[in-house]
């Protein structure tokens, strides 16, 4: 389970890539769903439309980068509603790319957001604090799915 999913348009993947650089670097977190990640990402094979429902379900806050990109994609705009409809803390970042004329529709407008535009470390900042406040800082990995998640229990397997 991914703890954090960056909602991002493909023509926006470079911000995305640095969100995540940024999380792994300066907040020590490595469980984030990226869609373009060789590992955690889509795989080769799979159906990314039922890979992105199972990510948005299984994560915990959703960071939404937000572009002209982004504002113009319909699946963006799906992945977001998904999120609040589960009931999913999403944070919206305002990026580069966004132009100043932008409007963001109210589903946007709802949660406090964040500018990553005139102070992107004042930003990335802001963003920590929001992150901690919900407690998904520093998770280093994804839960192992082989693994039991009842301490004392025996796993079910195949033969189960």
């Amino acid at each position: 389970m991914s703890t954090i999913f960056i909602s991002h348009s493909s023509k926006d993947n470079a911000a995305a890539a640095e969100l995540r650089r940024r999380l792994e670097r300066d907040a020590k977190h490595r469980c984030v769903f990226l869609d373009f990640d060789p590992e955690q990402g889509i795989v080769a094979g799979d159906s990314w439309e039922h890979t992105l429902y199972r990510k948005l379900r299984a994560c915990r806050v959703v960071v939404a980068i937000c572009t002209d990109a982004y504002l113009a994609s319909s699946w963006c705009f799906a992945e977001v509603a998904l999120a609040r409809m589960q009931g999913k803390t999403v944070i919206t970042l305002r990026a580069e790319g966004l132009g100043p004329e932008a409007t963001l529709p109210s589903i946007f407008e709802v949660p406090q957001m964040i500018d990553l535009r005139t102070d992107p470390e004042d930003g990335y900042r802001r963003l920590w604090i929001a992150l901690e406040r919900q407690d998904v800082l520093g998770v280093s990995t994804d839960w192992d799915d082989r693994l039991c998640p009842y301490l004392g229990l025996d796993p079910y397997e195949e033969r189960h």
